[in-house]
């Protein structure tokens, strides 16, 4: 059976919370996994995953299975997809899976001692490196190492190295163009990242054809990803103005790919009043960023915060019943509000979900959250390390 690795990206937890989902909650395919990679049985997902998925970059086929790594080992898995005549290009990326993973220096040395190998062999070799150590997806494609040479992710488990070769790699041009080159953008209302979008909308587990809304569209992030997916949208926000944005950037997104896209609806409207929109037990899923409040500085004090945290918790109380109310019995709201990291503030709704009708899901099983941990309300959290508010993804089930 075909194992596939998935690499994944900065956001661990939330990567892997997204391959739980995506594969329905199947332990039996999960081979292995460790801090930057997951094993599973499955070819196809090895195949296409980084197109689908937005938390992994990079994903391939584990071809060989070793107690330790050298250059000859190397050279010898590499002369397999050499081809006589043409240059040979190859790059090398090591990832942590619960092993003693070698450093960059190291991983740069092996990578020069494999290149010597091969040149004995008589081949014209180009080892392709990166500043960062680990070749990125950018790396990758501008290098051509899906086409015209390799890629070997070295993969150290406890006791053992896996060798894989990357097949696939995230569309990183096509993500930058939906978030840059669309017409309307509003950094002052914040934007959530369109690969954080397709995430949530993956941790859904919404089937393709799916009635998709997002109360809180903004500037259609989610809807444009959740069209892109397959899904059928209702976009729904307060501002008038991000609305009209919306409706530019999706008519601009039709344009872009020349394709016919399943329905969509956006209109203006207050979260409190879905009901003009949309019937009771009507959508299939909910995925969307609440309204996150007025910007913040910085500076702050912990009063001014816990203020703003008791007006949006009283206001988000009245969304979530009247989203519940539109969503259909059993099925999820994925949603994303502020964890206010500086201060040590969470928003206090929390505690008041099962009041609502609403049950939280926790991303995956215990058995896998030392490597990936959770929050203390074991939700997911998704910020830089330098920033002072950041997103609690919470997964909700109507009961």
């Amino acid at each position: 059976m075909t194992q596939s690795f998935l690499i994944l990206g900065r956001e661990k937890s939330v990567g892997f919370a997204e391959i739980y989902q995506y594969i329905g909650k199947n332990d039996d395919i999960i081979a292995n996994f460790g801090k930057d990679a997951v094993i599973v049985v499955d070819k196809e997902i090895g195949s296409s995953c980084p197109s689908v998925l937005g938390g992994i970059p990079k994903s391939g086929f584990v071809i060989d299975r070793k107690d330790k790594i050298d250059a000859d080992l190397l050279a010898s898995v590499l002369l397999k997809f050499s081809q006589e005549g043409q240059k040979f290009h190859f790059g090398l990326s090591a990832y942590n899976m619960g092993g003693n993973v070698i450093n960059q220096g190291q991983l740069k040395a092996l990578g020069l001692e494999t290149k010597k190998f091969l040149k004995q062999q008589g081949l014209s070799v180009r080892l392709v490196e990166s500043k960062s150590g680990n070749l990125s997806s950018v790396d990758v494609v501008k290098n051509r190492l899906l086409d015209k040479g390799v890629e070997l992710c070295l993969l150290f488990a406890n006791d053992h190295v896996l060798v894989g070769k990357t097949e696939s790699v995230q569309p990183y041009e096509e993500y930058s163009s939906r978030d840059f080159d669309r017409p309307m953008r509003d950094m002052k209302r914040g934007m959530i990242p369109p690969k954080l979008a397709r995430t949530m909308l993956n941790l859904s587990g919404a089937d393709k054809g799916a009635l998709i809304l997002d109360p809180f569209c903004g500037i259609g992030t989610i809807l444009q990803e959740a069209l892109l997916l397959g899904y059928r949208v209702i976009g729904t926000d307060i501002d008038e103005q991000a609305i009209h944005g919306t409706k530019k950037n999706i008519k601009w997104l039709l344009e872009q790919k020349d394709i016919s896209l399943p329905d969509y609806k956006i209109d203006t409207m207050d979260v409190r009043k879905l009901d003009e929109i949309a019937t009771e037990n009507s959508i299939d899923a909910i995925v969307t960023e609440l309204d996150l409040g007025p910007l913040l500085q910085g500076d702050e004090s912990k009063g001014k915060v816990e203020s703003i945290e008791k007006s949006l918790s009283e206001f988000y109380k009245d969304a979530l019943n009247m989203m519940r109310f539109v969503l259909k019995d059993s099925s999820r709201a994925v949603i994303a509000w502020p964890y206010f990291r500086k201060q040590g503030i969470s928003i206090s709704v929390f505690d008041k979900l099962i009041e609502l009708g609403l049950r939280v899901v926790e991303p995956y099983p215990a058995q896998y959250r030392d490597a990936y941990p959770l929050s203390e309300r074991k939700t997911l959290l998704y910020g830089r390390e330098a920033q002072n508010v950041f997103r609690e993804i919470i997964i909700l089930e109507k009961v």
